[in-house]
């Protein structure tokens, strides 16, 4: 599993995102900055900013020109046949006509089948997925992804969208997934679906696209992540928040893991050795355990279910007030074939 993610954390506030610094304390770096249809290593109207901070304390704010800009993240490898795009939006409200405002996965064949699917949205400003092998040739989208109402102008939203390759070239078997999460992170739109994604490696997504010609002046994103997932949605695309506010707690969290097969994983908890606290232990989401610390260490296992195959990893918990503190949370990531 991949991911690739930018938080624009590493900028300073009013100052332009230049090609050669947009990594760092921001994550991966860019490997294109186009501003009015011209690759560019920065522009005055790609820039960081504190009031387009959806998440953290920047963000990042285009202000839109006749020709499109966007920001493109790309992948340094391979990824597998099913990935997933995410973004944090202040959604700017109806276009006047439809529209790819936000971000567009990218595959590496070259025009049109090389932009397998993209997030748009229409003049009832309600936003949809785009299948570009054929949008950008005047052909169909996905009509059925929009959610039942129109989103709230001004509001903060959570984008994801799941592409899945296509069995053979031609074939509309490929998958197509569209989250929404408002920003509390509950999910107020899901929608699954399939269509012709083609049968390309995917390589990139471009986040922008929108041009002012579509009625906005503006458009706020924080967050841009590229990553691939075998089964399911990404972490962090359930809509529960799970806050924890004492130490007498170990967080171990599993919701990174994948599957080999593309099963959906199932996680169960049992005491082994130490002393037992199991009667506490909360699961509040699947894959994230909540697990009491006593008053001397314990250790208990955790099983994935990938299928039917079963795989441990053992989880030690020390006693409270020693060890790793609440706000060191334990990660263990399985990818379906060894621990990360």
């Amino acid at each position: 599993m991949a991911v690739y993610l930018n938080t624009f954390e590493g900028g300073t506030d009013g100052a332009s995102i230049t090609l050669s610094g947009s990594g760092g304390a921001s994550g991966t770096a860019f490997s294109a900055i186009v501003a009015n249809t011209v690759a560019v290593s920065s522009s005055p109207n790609i820039i960081y900013s504190s009031a387009a901070a959806l998440s953290g304390s920047l963000g990042c704010r285009m202000t839109l020109d006749v020709g499109q800009s966007y920001l493109l993240l790309n992948a340094s490898a391979t990824m597998t046949s099913r990935v997933y795009v995410r973004l944090k939006v202040r959604y700017p409200g109806p276009a006047t006509s439809s529209v790819n405002p936000f971000t567009t996965l990218l595959a590496n064949a070259t025009g049109a089948a090389g932009r397998p699917a993209a997030i748009t949205v229409g003049s009832d400003g309600r936003p949809f997925l785009a299948v570009t092998d054929v949008w950008y040739n005047g052909g169909a989208s996905q009509p059925d992804s929009r959610p039942s109402t129109a989103l709230t102008a001004g509001a903060v939203y959570t984008f994801i969208l799941i592409v899945g390759k296509s069995s053979a070239a031609g074939n509309t078997d490929g998958e197509l997934g569209f989250r929404i999460l408002d920003s509390g992170g509950n999910v107020v739109h899901t929608w699954t679906g399939t269509a012709n994604t083609g049968v390309n490696d995917f390589t990139g997504a471009r986040f922008g696209g929108a041009t002012n010609a579509n009625g906005w002046a503006t458009v706020d994103m924080d967050n841009v992540e590229l990553g691939d997932v075998a089964s399911g949605w990404p972490p962090g695309s359930g809509g529960t928040n799970v806050v924890v506010t004492s130490n007498s707690y170990l967080v171990a969290d599993f919701t990174g893991s994948t599957s080999g097969a593309s099963n959906v994983l199932s996680f169960s908890i049992v005491f082994t050795s130490g002393q037992n606290n199991s009667s506490g232990v909360k699961q509040p989401v699947s894959g994230l355990f909540l697990i009491p610390r006593g008053t001397a260490d314990s250790v208990y296992t955790v099983t994935i279910n990938d299928g039917g195959t079963l795989t441990t990893q053992a989880v030690s918990v020390p006693a409270e007030g020693t060890g790793t503190a609440i706000d060191g949370i334990v990660e263990y990531t399985w990818d379906g074939s060894s621990w990360l």
